[in-house]
């Protein structure tokens, strides 16, 4: 079938074959190039909410509540025990300023503890009386910040006393160092609650799966945006596979497969500096769906330039080879003329063009002029030589073919002609009527005409030969006479002989 089409038909097919083909490579190669792109700008972006939140976590929870507490340290260390006023109104005015929502100090000597819980617009008068509550100086923060000598961050825990009892909070707690000496710890409380409504500002529409959220010292998520999570006391394969990873480094990527989804999922974490840790986690069907969408926008653009590319070039394919149907008409009516179908020459092929295209209509148009104005002269020399084959057919071989034709073998037969007739002429004679009249007489007995302006061979001996004929009728007619006028006279002596003897038998 493809062999059947028509050159500028291949042609296009061709083309658009290798133009298809160059589209599906790039195509394919843009793919998979746009799916490497799709998954590091996705990465990037679970990266940079990791960054953001983390920033926002550990400003509130170690730079600020390091730098609040040690500023109520340093002030509580340089006051008197026992002036009560005063430490509360420096432990209320820090809740007040940060709306934590208890600050508090515990002395070691023995256990004495003064608290002041964030109220908004708070002008109650101080309470001159140190706080009545259990001895704080076995609880976890106080014993974490005092061995440790340093700040320490508490894992979550549910308030069981005060105005924030059933809420879920974390204690930032620091040693006070007075001359060198232990003396106390002072602490604050901080709502962990409330994160997750930061975390909401990270959110990104390319990542509609991303969830943000915090584990605590023991691996424990304590702040995710799905409630059942935080109170499921059952470890989940992020917990079990984030604690695998931060045996190994602090700060990384981690997949594993959700629970309740089943979907596999990607996370970026990194731990603070107080042991807590932040994930960003989002599930890999966002990737497969983004790189899917990428793909199906990928195909309908280079379906698109497809169909555009064959259309633009379909046209202008058949613009340029436009000329080609013109040449072949050309060259038809041309062989048309060379093969005698037709005496009218072809019109010259009318292409204007500087191409290729052009120098083949210009080489035809001249090919055609010349081969026309040869056949002109083959066909003057034809006309030449029936001229001079019919002056010889009525028997004049003086004619010669003079005209000189384009092609050599018509020039040989021309001259091979001549050469015969240049024969004829010399082998027998110029006039072969005026040699058929003295043959026709001599048939006749006739040998009183000769070949006159005897110039071919045929010619002389003709008249030789009817010259020696009438030397011979002429002979003979002597002869002739002469026989006559011996028997004349025999006839006359036997007359006379015979006149004797009758005169003698007489006598």
């Amino acid at each position: 079938m493809f062999r059947s089409l028509s050159l500028s038909s291949k042609l296009i097919s061709g083309v658009m074959a290798i133009f298809i083909v160059i589209i599906c490579i790039v195509s394919i190669l843009n793919y998979k190039k746009t799916s490497q792109d799709t998954i590091e700008v996705f990465e990037g972006i679970q990266h940079l909410a990791l960054n953001a939140s983390y920033n926002t976590i550990n400003i509130t929870m170690h730079i600020e509540a390091q730098q609040h507490l040690e500023m109520l340290a340093d002030a509580l260390s340089q006051m008197d025990k026992n002036d009560i006023i005063a430490q509360r109104n420096i432990l209320r005015d820090v809740a007040s300023l940060i709306k934590y929502p208890s600050v508090y100090v515990t002395y070691d000597s023995d256990g004495k503890t003064l608290t002041e819980d964030y109220q908004p617009n708070n002008h109650k008068p101080m309470k001159e009386q140190w706080d009545n509550v259990d001895d704080l100086r076995n609880r976890p923060w106080y014993q974490a910040a005092k061995n440790a000598n340093q700040l320490v961050i508490t894992p979550t825990y549910e308030s069981s006393v005060g105005a924030n009892k059933g809420k879920l909070l974390s204690t930032a707690a620091m040693p006070i160092i007075k001359d060198g000496r232990f003396i106390g710890v002072v602490g604050l409380d901080i709502f962990v609650h409330e994160f997750q409504q930061r975390f909401q500002n990270f959110k990104r529409q390319e990542l509609p799966s991303m969830r943000i959220f915090i584990t605590d010292n023991t691996g424990r998520i304590f702040s995710h945006e799905d409630p059942a999570i935080v109170a499921d006391p059952n470890p989940t394969s992020v917990e079990i596979a984030l604690l695998e990873a931060l045996k190994t480094s602090k700060e990384g990527k981690i997949t594993y497969t959700r629970s309740s989804s089943n979907e596999e999922s990607l996370a970026f974490y990194k731990q603070f500096p107080f042991g807590w840790t932040i994930v960003a986690a989002a599930s890999k069907n966002d990737y497969t769906k983004a790189i899917n969408e990428a793909l199906l926008i990928t195909s309908t653009l280079a379906l698109i330039l497809m169909l555009v590319g064959a259309l633009v070039l379909f046209f202008i394919i058949k613009r340029m080879l436009r000329p080609m149907s013109q040449i072949q008409q050309g060259l038809l009516d041309f062989f048309r003329y060379l093969n005698y179908e037709t005496k009218q020459a072809p019109a010259p092929i009318a292409i204007q063009s500087k191409d290729e295209f052009g120098a083949m209509a210009t080489a035809i148009n001249e090919n055609i002029e010349k081969t026309h104005e040869s056949l002109d002269q083959d066909s003057a020399l034809v006309q030449d030589s029936l001229v001079a084959i019919q002056a010889a057919k009525d028997g004049s071989a003086v004619k010669r073919i003079t005209h000189t034709g384009s092609n050599p073998y018509l020039n040989q037969l021309r001259d091979s002609v001549n050469e015969l007739l240049e024969l004829l002429c010399v082998a027998i004679g110029k006039d072969l009527h005026e040699l058929n009249r003295v043959f026709d007489s001599y048939v006749k007995l006739d040998f009183s005409t000769s070949v006159a302006n005897a110039s071919g061979r045929v010619d002389m001996v003709t008249n030789t030969l009817g010259d020696e004929i009438r030397k011979m009728l002429h002979t003979s007619a002597n002869f002739a006479k002469d026989l006559e006028s011996k028997s004349k006279d025999l006839e006359e002596a036997v007359r006379t002989l015979t006149e004797s003897s009758n005169t003698q038998a007489s006598s």
